[in-house]
């Protein structure tokens, strides 16, 4: 279940950077409705003996964001098939191909809101977006689960406008402000 609540519990033993950018992949994902390629920084660590991997988009400057986007708001993929490490099967990931796009393209960063950081760790993928207040999320999850009926999917949003969510995050994010 996606609680958005920071995740300094979860993560109190996980301590690694996030490689100091250096070791992460630029990796290329879809096209979101204004078709410009997004571009991701990936890692993956471990986290309580399983595999934690994280992807986030390469934003030029996420904070000028801050203001306008006051809600942490949380969409969790329980995934079906997963091996015992938590992580999912090779061949049932690439058939979420589609559903991972839509998910990442959800909203429309100019007016909406804009996904910060993708989490799959212990047989869940956490999406984790900040909104703006007048976002009707409802609307856009509820097309999700009418296209996707079989994927288990559950939200929660908070009020997050100081941004304690990437601030307090165990691995650096996005740099400090």
């Amino acid at each position: 279940m996606c609680n958005a609540k920071r995740p300094d519990k979860m993560f109190q033993d996980l301590r690694k950077p996030f490689f100091l950018l250096g070791i992460l992949a630029v990796i290329s994902c879809g096209q979101n409705n204004s078709k410009e390629k997004m571009k991701w920084f990936t890692t993956d660590t471990e986290y309580d003996g399983l595999p934690l991997y994280l992807r986030r988009p390469a934003h030029e400057n996420i904070w000028k964001d801050k203001t306008r986007l006051p809600q942490l708001f949380c969409i969790t993929h329980k995934l079906d098939k997963v091996k015992k490490n938590g992580l999912p099967e090779s061949v049932y990931n690439k058939t979420l191909d589609g559903f991972d796009e839509e998910l990442v393209y959800l909203f429309d960063p100019a007016k909406e809101g804009i996904i910060v950081l993708v989490e799959t760790f212990a047989g869940k993928r956490n999406y984790w977006y900040y909104l703006s207040k007048a976002t009707d999320y409802t609307t856009q999850v509820n097309r999700i689960k009418e296209k996707y009926p079989l994927h288990n999917i559950l939200t929660s949003n908070q009020e997050d406008d100081d941004w304690g969510f990437i601030k307090e995050y165990p691995i650096n994010l996005y740099g400090d402000k």
